[in-house]
């Protein structure tokens, strides 16, 4: 009797403390929606209700005295809820395509979402890495393919291919430095070369970026070159993506916010292409 009573009480306390987390998870869920904040991913409500409806269940059999019969039946009407649950969810749930990637350093998320009826991309800034709230939409929609890479813990490229078959690249940027602007252009100016010297990129005030790799020298003009945050920037031609550059986040900046170059100073380049990307590390030239 005694050890009933014991679980009776406990049961009791958990079912309190499970309310309380569902009514303070459902009541900062309407808070944050009211906000323009959504959650990463439907899925996560998702789970979190069904978590909750499971584990309640679960409390309430522990709180009345039912035979074991009974309680079983009762288990059962509780996984056929929940899967009707699902197929429910499933099928209200918008279509909807979702690119996301987690960081290396699995503190920041990459979320990228293509709606259904116009296809059209809008890239979500993430907190907390289960909030998001709507950024901006991508200037170019419907994706035929795509590929994620993280350049650094804070840097991820989205290159993608559209219907009309042309390459675009979209930069994700997180954390970086703590300033209201910087040019990310200004703080290429120089020469930057690979470990093995096979790649290059030199920048000026007058030639704008040129890269040489594989043989080839690749010119771009500031025109065709479009920043991301502080810390990175994307060059195009006038159909395709073609590079994109990343300063590397362990870099020093002096007091006026300027890049401080030596040696150790680096950037990543990553050509644009659906397939095996490889980031190259290049170092400042002295």
């Amino acid at each position: 009797m005694r050890n009933k009573k014991t679980i009776k009480k406990v049961s009791g306390i958990i079912f309190l403390i499970l309310m309380i987390l569902c009514l303070l998870f459902l009541g900062g869920f309407m808070v944050i929606s009211s906000k323009g904040f959504d959650l990463i991913s439907d899925w996560l409500l998702f789970v979190a209700i069904i978590g909750s409806f499971l584990f309640l269940g679960l409390t309430v059999l522990c709180l009345i005295d039912l035979d074991k019969k009974r309680k079983i039946q009762i288990i059962w009407i509780e996984i056929g809820v929940i899967i009707v649950v699902s197929i429910l969810f499933g099928l209200v749930k918008p279509k909807e395509k979702t690119i996301m990637s987690l960081s290396p350093d699995a503190k920041q998320v990459f979320l990228v979402k293509e709606t259904s009826n116009d296809h059209a991309l809008y890239y979500f800034n993430n907190y907390y890495l289960i909030v998001a709230r709507l950024k901006e939409k991508l200037p170019v929609g419907e994706i035929t393919d795509y590929q994620l890479t993280w350049l650094t813990n804070e840097t991820c490229v989205l290159v993608y291919r559209s219907k009309d078959q042309a390459l675009h690249q979209y930069i994700g940027t997180y954390g970086g430095r703590k300033i209201a602007y910087s040019y990310v252009l200004s703080n290429l100016t120089g020469s930057w070369v690979s470990k093995d010297g096979k790649t290059s990129l030199t920048s000026s005030g007058a030639t704008g970026v040129v890269i040489k790799a594989d043989g080839e020298v690749e010119e771009y003009p500031f025109e065709q070159a479009k920043q991301f945050g502080t810390t990175a920037l994307a060059l195009n031609d006038d159909k395709n993506a073609k590079w994109s550059i990343s300063l590397n986040s362990e870099n020093e900046y002096n007091d006026q916010g300027e890049l401080v170059k030596n040696a150790q100073t680096k950037i990543i380049l990553l050509k644009a292409g659906l397939e095996d990307p490889q980031k190259i590390e290049l170092y400042f030239q002295q």
